[in-house]
């Protein structure tokens, strides 16, 4: 397909022969590598690095151009109430998209509450997963007891 003008005096730029001299070379994508708590590659197309309050640490992408890489950020769960209490809360969940980056990115995850252990006690709120990404930190705060 092409443009052409009826006027003399317009011009169009001619994109169509420019496109095979000028075009951008196309850079294969290859997926990040990375470690940083367990992981999982249960054959969906994704590999899951899960961090838990007994395992947290570093996520640590090593290679990789990927475009972007997505997450799940939850704050830890509260501790239910004594004999008929009520339970506690769900930690906040906080999704994220984010832009693939080479480098060290620490993860720390949050406590779950511990339950009211006697009548009149108060049960315990969980605590805050933080992931800082690229110097960005996200948080997600835990539930309340």
């Amino acid at each position: 397909m092409g443009i052409k003008s009826n006027n003399p005096i317009e011009s169009y730029f001619d994109f169509f022969s420019k496109s095979g001299k000028n075009a951008m070379p196309v850079v294969p994508v290859t997926p990040v590598t990375a470690t940083g708590g367990t992981k999982a590659t249960p054959g969906d197309g994704y590999v899951y690095h899960l961090f838990s309050p007994t395992d947290p640490g570093n996520f640590v992408i090593t290679a990789g151009n990927q475009v972007s890489i997505d997450c799940l950020i939850v704050g830890g769960g509260a501790g239910g109430g004594y004999d008929r209490g009520g339970g506690g809360g769900a930690g906040a969940f906080r999704p994220e998209t984010l832009s693939a980056a080479v480098g060290t990115h620490p993860v720390s995850t949050g406590n779950l509450g511990i339950g009211d252990q006697a009548a009149g006690g108060a049960a315990q709120s969980g605590g805050a997963t933080n992931f800082v990404y690229n110097g960005t930190p996200y948080a997600a705060p835990g539930g309340g007891g």
